[in-house]
């Protein structure tokens, strides 16, 4: 995953527009369906083997949310990267993560909160891309995405506070049993029954 680190990934629909994004610098390349009607798809494995043949660039493909054989299938077609995507349905509040024992690729989230984070996270995703907030599958609301980025940095400053202030009363004062409580319920406030990943999200 360091590879996508301070680079530019290019979404790509045929072999030509893969090692033209190649020659341009890409640091990878996600792959769209080529078929040409409104709905969208994962890619074809076979289209999947050859960009991966054709460049030496890590392929992202998409899949649906919660589809694991989608992501199985995408993985021996040769994709470095799973994407599990809310580009290729629209997203189900009800929707599970897939969970990503048994993959031998990484696997990355879309999220739009905190929450969905957390819940990527637990799932054993290696990264998270940040959506916005529309119910179409568009991901060019840059207003949106800003706003969800920094109101997740606000929810994680404030965890990182409850967190440090507990650490301190329960050095300090570890009999304060009424205010430790009300620090206990921020956090899980925020986290949910993923309390033990706070370590992940703080850092």
């Amino acid at each position: 995953m360091s590879k996508f680190k301070k680079g530019i990934v290019f979404e790509v629909t045929t072999e030509i527009e893969a090692r033209i994004a190649q020659r341009a610098g890409a640091c990878g390349l996600i792959l769209n369906d080529p078929v040409s009607d409104s709905v969208k798809r994962m890619p074809d494995p076979q289209f999947v083997k050859t960009i991966a043949d054709c460049v030496a660039l890590p392929v992202i493909a998409r899949v649906r949310i919660g589809h694991k054989t989608e992501a199985q299938i995408m993985e021996v077609s040769g994709a470095n990267v799973i994407e599990e995507s809310t580009q290729l349905a629209v997203e189900d509040d009800n929707e599970v993560f897939i969970e990503k024992q048994g993959l031998t690729v990484p696997c990355i989230c879309w999220a739009k909160d905190l929450m969905g984070i957390v819940n990527a996270i637990h799932s054993g995703a290696a990264g998270v891309i940040i959506g916005n907030n529309s119910d179409k599958n568009s991901d060019d609301n840059a207003v949106d995405i800003v706003g969800n980025l920094e109101d997740i940095r606000d929810e994680r400053e404030e965890i990182r506070n409850a967190l440090t202030k507990k650490a301190a009363l329960n050095a300090s004062d570890p009999n304060n049993a009424e205010e430790i409580k009300k620090l206990d319920e921020v956090i899980t406030e925020k986290l949910g029954d993923f309390k033990h990943l706070k370590d992940e999200l703080i850092k």
